[in-house]
């Protein structure tokens, strides 16, 4: 991967990711959305969330689903960033050894 879409990649992850996280905390320190850094926080990450919470519901006073986007999102950024990690027959094949 050229290292221009590398730097891509990991900003973008890094602030999504850095929001969703954001949003989990204020969530669980109960900030409430009218506070300026929560709506916008809120607002960017609503896209994602939104459907996650109907697979992951929020359960003792946290919001799973902002965790499980921001865990999806690093996941995918690293697949992405660096794509022969997760192919283990490259690994094979670079030790002499058949799949």
């Amino acid at each position: 991967m050229l290292p221009i879409l590398k730097l891509i990649v990991d900003t973008a992850a890094g602030v999504l990711g850095g929001v969703l996280l954001l949003r989990f905390w204020m969530q669980v320190i109960r900030v409430r959305p009218p506070a300026s850094v929560a709506q916008f926080t809120f607002t960017l990450s609503d896209w994602l969330v939104r459907p996650l919470r109907r697979l992951v519901p929020g359960m003792g006073g946290f919001d799973w689903a902002s965790l499980l986007g921001a865990l999806c999102l690093f996941a995918a950024a690293f697949a992405l960033r660096e794509p022969r990690a997760l192919d283990s027959t490259a690994t094979l094949r670079e030790q002499g050894q058949r799949p």
